[in-house]
């Protein structure tokens, strides 16, 4: 396990730079001037804007769903050319996770781009080390806050390498709007050279697909999800039309399979003279009765989903006046 560098990148390459003291002499985070400048205030910042708290956890079971490798990120050219748009996210936990024709990008936080701003508030203790030690650090003395930022950081590695990917990132506002090519690259160059022991475990994966990751925590059920039975990672539906519509098309094919079946043992039956062939009525007469069933089974089934969906709904809109009346 060897030394890191921490911060990676030198002060002469970074892309956002110290922001205007204020009266009290206080360096600002860099744009986040309503974030005060302590460590517990920080702390919660970084916590925000970088935790990946379920992903972590669900570490063990994420190579059954996904690619164990932290370079498993296409590139943003290579984003559409597999027809997927890039949506902005300011959620961590959405950050490189793909959904049919849409990825989802967290954008790169200022404080993260400024080399003061990893020095006080990123870097361990510098105590007992001499100035040419005080830049190098053994992963495991990292916080779980460092290792976070070296990982989310790495991703950009991935995602822009051609003057293309920088492109699209300055059209979909990835990154700020000052940065010039050339700038991102002397400022991204060591952040590829970070290993996954520096890093969180979440970022020791690459991008991966939500549909996979919904049955992950169906399955593991996650104790940071804080449900008993979760369904979803993220709920890309908010309308009951949209739960329907997912689960017409195979209900239809469904029918319409069970359909063809039963007018082939019809057309059968009727082919072949009376009393023939006992087996095949009966095994017909048995298959007819449990496709009734099964769809009787599937129609109750489909209302009282829709009916459970509209009571969690009102359910959720109670507890909500019930938190307002109580801080009232």
């Amino acid at each position: 396990m060897d030394s890191l560098q921490v911060p990676p990148f030198d002060r002469r390459v970074e892309l956002v730079h110290d922001s205007v003291p204020t009266e009290s002499g206080e360096i600002p985070i860099p744009n986040e001037p309503c974030v005060e400048t302590t460590a517990e205030s920080v702390t919660r910042l970084l916590s925000r804007e970088l935790s990946c708290e379920t992903l972590d956890e669900l570490y063990p079971a994420l190579h059954l769903i996904t690619t164990l490798s932290s370079s498993n990120v296409h590139p943003l050219h290579d984003q559409l050319v597999k027809g997927r748009c890039v949506k902005i996210t300011e959620e961590p936990r959405l950050h490189l996770i793909w959904y049919y024709h849409t990825i989802f990008v967290k954008p790169l936080p200022h404080c993260l781009l400024n080399h003061g701003f990893w020095e006080q508030y990123l870097r361990p203790s510098t105590l007992n080390k001499t100035p040419q030690e005080r830049t190098l650090y053994n992963p495991s003395l990292l916080s779980d806050n460092c290792r976070a930022a070296l990982g989310f950081i790495r991703t950009y590695a991935h995602l822009i390498r051609h003057e293309s990917d920088f492109r699209i990132a300055k059209d979909e506002h990835l990154i700020p709007e000052h940065v010039t090519y050339t700038e991102f690259q002397l400022f991204i160059e060591p952040f590829r050279y970070v290993s996954d022991d520096a890093v969180s475990l979440r970022y020791h994966y690459g991008q991966i697909r939500l549909t996979r990751l919904n049955w992950a925590v169906r399955i593991f059920r996650p104790a940071s999800m804080r449900r008993i039975f979760p369904w979803w990672y993220q709920n890309l539906y908010v309308q009951t039309g949209q739960y329907l519509q997912r689960f017409a098309a195979p209900l239809l094919f469904l029918f319409a399979g069970l359909s063809l079946i039963l007018s082939s043992m019809q057309v059968v039956l009727a082919a072949l003279p009376q009393d023939v062939w006992e087996a095949f009525a009966k095994a017909s007469r048995g298959f007819s009765v449990t496709v009734i069933i099964l769809i009787v089974g599937l129609s109750i089934f489909a209302f009282l989903a829709v009916i459970y969906w509209l009571m969690h709904q009102l359910m959720f809109g109670i507890e909500l006046y019930r938190d307002r009346r109580s801080h009232n």
